[in-house]
């Protein structure tokens, strides 16, 4: 009996030794793990931070993005289609002869073709470089989250004026000018 009372307290031992070292590792891969979640779906590492508040600014900064590279690809391929149309001596949307409200020279067409490519090319880098801070943002979230904050950190600025200049006391009556910042931890 006394066998079996030892041998059950070893094996919680180990229990307890391997979940211990379960939930370090837990914890390393944690921000990796953020990251490829973020990297799936955008958001997902966010929510799995649980930081909720972050899933409406990643999806309305991503879709207003997304949906101004379709609105300048939209433009640049409706002046591009003009300017090969009138190039071709045929008819274009923005020719006296079609009958449009608009009528747009060939300087004009090539104008904004050269805008409209502009824009396009931006909001795309700005869409792929806002979806790679998303996924920078969960994973630096998930490391942060095992950094313990006090309750005791202060960052306290002090603004004064002093007339003899030497003497930078804040509880003094004299006249002071001065910034102090003093941080607490």
């Amino acid at each position: 009996m006394a066998c079996n009372l030892g041998l059950s307290q070893v094996t919680e031992s180990v229990k307890d030794s391997i979940s211990e070292r379960t939930q370090a590792i837990e914890m390393a891969l944690s921000p990796a793990r953020a990251g490829f979640y973020s990297t799936i779906l955008p958001g997902l590492g966010q929510a799995k931070n649980k930081q909720y508040w972050k899933l409406p600014i990643i999806y309305g900064t991503l879709t207003t993005s997304t949906l101004y590279y379709f609105y300048s690809k939209d433009k640049y391929d409706r002046y591009r289609t003009a300017f090969k149309l009138r190039k071709s001596g045929r008819v274009d949307e923005f020719s006296e002869e079609y009958g449009g409200d608009v009528i747009l020279s060939d300087d004009s067409l090539v104008k904004a073709q050269k805008r409209y490519k502009k824009d396009k090319d931006l909001s795309l880098f700005i869409s792929i470089g806002l979806y790679l801070m998303q996924i920078l943002d969960a994973s630096i979230g998930a490391h942060l989250s095992t950094f313990e904050i006090e309750e005791n950190l202060l960052i306290e600025p002090k603004v004064g004026y002093n007339s003899d200049g030497y003497n930078f006391d804040m509880n003094d009556n004299n006249e002071y000018l001065g910034l102090s910042l003093v941080f607490k931890f």
